[in-house]
């Protein structure tokens, strides 16, 4: 009776086991994390709601700045996927083995702008903004940025102040936030005058308005890298969906720029 009774037990174990194994392995399957930066958050929202009602997926998206993110992925945090709003963020993961280097693909590009807020431009007129190094060297408030060491946003924004020869005057005069969203919303409410953020931020932003599209060529080119840290099939079927024709249309929309522009 007792010999039964154990093997009976032992039999029940494995049952359960088995189902938990079965249900885990499904929910691994169906579900996918991913980390992108804040700049990312609208365009990519819609663009994994595609992919959701095309597939029985569940997608996790966790939107921070990008040194954040990587900070989370030093620290043992294990998304599916990770895009990068730069490329040296993504070589520092590379570098330590973090992610895998060999899918490392440039999904975007994207532009800086210089921002007010839509009463602002409308009290000073088109007219006043005719020379950028004016503006900054003018403005009555700190002038909002992403934190200009360690957000791709800010380091850009940075770098082409000092191409422009205003930095030394401005630098402490400069509000840091963790990430461009954070430096665009103290534009849109009002609470700073001007600030740099990206084309896409902006236009996604109704309450501001675009002052000055920023050179180019005065400041290192904006790029969106994404990987992925795993090649389970869930995590390859969704990076090979980001790469298609299809959700580039979605990007473009938001202003971004895309390869096959």
């Amino acid at each position: 009776m007792n010999h039964t009774y154990k093997k009976a037990c032992l039999v029940l174990l494995i049952f359960v086991f088995f189902i938990s194994f079965k249900t885990f392995s499904n929910q691994k399957k169906n579900s996918v994390m991913i980390f992108a930066p804040s700049s990312l958050k609208d365009s990519l929202t819609e663009v994994l709601k595609v992919y959701e009602s095309e597939n029985k997926t569940n997608i996790k998206d966790v939107y921070l700045g990008t040194a954040q993110l990587a900070q989370q992925i030093k620290n043992g945090a294990e998304p599916d996927l990770f895009i990068s709003a730069n490329i040296e963020w993504m070589k520092h993961l590379e570098d330590r083995g973090l992610v895998l280097n060999k899918y490392r693909y440039t999904l975007l590009s994207n532009s800086l702008v210089a921002i007010t807020s839509n009463e602002n431009f409308q009290i000073k007129k088109k007219e006043y903004f005719k020379n950028i190094q004016n503006t900054f060297l003018n403005t009555k408030t700190r002038i909002s940025l992403a934190m200009v060491d360690a957000v791709p946003a800010g380091i850009y924004a940075k770098e082409f102040f000092q191409n422009i020869g205003i930095w030394e005057s401005i630098k402490f005069n400069v509000a840091n936030s963790p990430n461009v969203r954070a430096a665009l919303s103290f534009v849109s409410r009002r609470d700073l005058e001007y600030g740099v953020v990206y084309k896409s931020d902006a236009l996604a932003d109704k309450k501001v308005k675009i002052i000055y599209n920023l050179d180019p060529l005065l400041y290192s080119k904006v790029q969106y890298p994404i990987t992925v840290l795993n090649e389970e099939k869930s995590t390859m079927h969704l990076y090979d969906f980001l790469k298609g024709k299809n959700t580039a249309v979605i990007f473009q929309k938001w202003g971004f720029i895309v390869k096959n522009d």
